[in-house]
């Protein structure tokens, strides 16, 4: 029997999305990959990892558009 972490679960709900995705559960995935949010200026929130790119997500009515999550997605690898 296969059980899936949540983490597990949510990236899957992401990769077969075709719709906006929350924020928070955007969130959930940069911090598990180990990014935190160093600021937000207007609709844009910033991440920072180190060793890693610098990201900026433009955030509108608390969602982020699922072309840039899947963009952040494949750009994680994971």
């Amino acid at each position: 029997m296969f059980y899936m972490s949540q983490m597990e679960k949510l990236l899957e709900k992401v990769r077969h999305s075709k719709t906006d995705l929350p924020f928070t559960d955007l969130e959930k995935i940069l911090s598990h990959a180990g990014y935190t949010n160093v600021r937000q200026k207007g609709s844009h929130v910033h991440f920072r990892k180190p060793h890693a790119p610098f990201l900026t997500v433009p955030v509108h009515n608390g969602r982020v558009k699922i072309v840039y999550v899947k963009e952040i997605i494949s750009l994680l690898s994971v």
